[in-house]
């Protein structure tokens, strides 16, 4: 790799979570300032979704970030790739953190707000969260660097500055080896798919399902479960990541160069 090739994937991770982090953190001011004026009525996701979709929409004017959606791409096999890889991760989140002695929790909504507010922030804020993370990483970063690196050199590093992303808020020590399937998982989708709708779309149904089940039955203390229950976790994660490398395997898409999906 020459230096202009390898200053260009550093500016582009870097305006990736220039754009991330930016919008993300007005719309978290929104969500506090919501809370100082009006803590019983959630308004914070009018104006955090106007700016988030306004931003989107000028950053793929000036930059394609694949928010199209290709007429030759077998979506069923997409889809379905992509919603079994992340159950998978998910699977391997819950052997790490049965190995760690994790309890999983439903996000805390802020104090002294509305049960109605806390709903909303308990399926809002991870909303927001997981199309940000999608058109940073997926279509801000990978659409550039894919362009300069192999597949899976690209997907791998990719991975690692997601998952170092998340210290600060979330303890990777536990959860190190998911974020990096997971996020290996939405690469590949979009990388296969040649947009980053599918991920956007599976990234927030994982961001909203997963936290809402928490909330509904948990806490869930994966440190207690029994030797049955983590055979079922092991058994399932082998499945399913089986099943979605058997389908990823199956989609032959023509992509620019004259490559498709291995």
């Amino acid at each position: 790799m020459n230096a202009k090739n390898l200053l260009t994937i550093v500016l582009v991770i870097l305006g990736g979570f220039v754009f991330f982090n930016v919008l993300m953190g007005i719309s978290m001011y929104l969500v506090f300032l919501n809370v100082d004026v009006t803590p019983t009525l959630p308004w914070f996701p009018i104006p955090a979704l106007v700016l988030i979709v306004v931003a989107t929409w000028l950053l793929n004017r000036r930059w394609n970030i694949r928010l199209s959606v290709p007429a030759n791409v077998p979506w069923v096999r997409v889809y379905a790739f992509s919603f079994l890889a992340m159950l998978a991760a998910k699977c391997i989140k819950g052997l790490e953190g049965v190995y760690h002695s994790v309890t999983l929790e439903a996000p805390a909504a802020p104090e002294g707000v509305s049960t109605v507010f806390g709903l909303v922030f308990l399926l809002l804020v991870p909303f927001f969260a997981a199309v940000l993370a999608e058109i940073s990483y997926r279509g801000v970063m990978q659409t550039r660097i894919e362009k300069l690196l192999p597949l899976w050199p690209m997907l791998l590093i990719l991975a690692a500055v997601n998952t170092l992303s998340h210290i600060g808020f979330t303890d990777i020590s536990t959860q190190w080896i998911y974020l990096m399937a997971m996020n290996i998982g939405f690469g590949y989708t979009a990388w296969m798919a040649r947009s980053i709708v599918p991920a956007i779309v599976m990234h927030v149904v994982m961001n909203v399902l997963f936290p809402g089940s928490q909330y509904l039955w948990g806490p869930f203390a994966l440190g207690e479960l029994a030797t049955p229950g983590i055979a079922t976790i092991t058994v399932l994660a082998v499945g399913l990541a089986t099943a979605a490398i058997w389908l990823a395997r199956g989609v032959s898409v023509p992509r620019p160069g004259g490559s498709a999906p291995a």
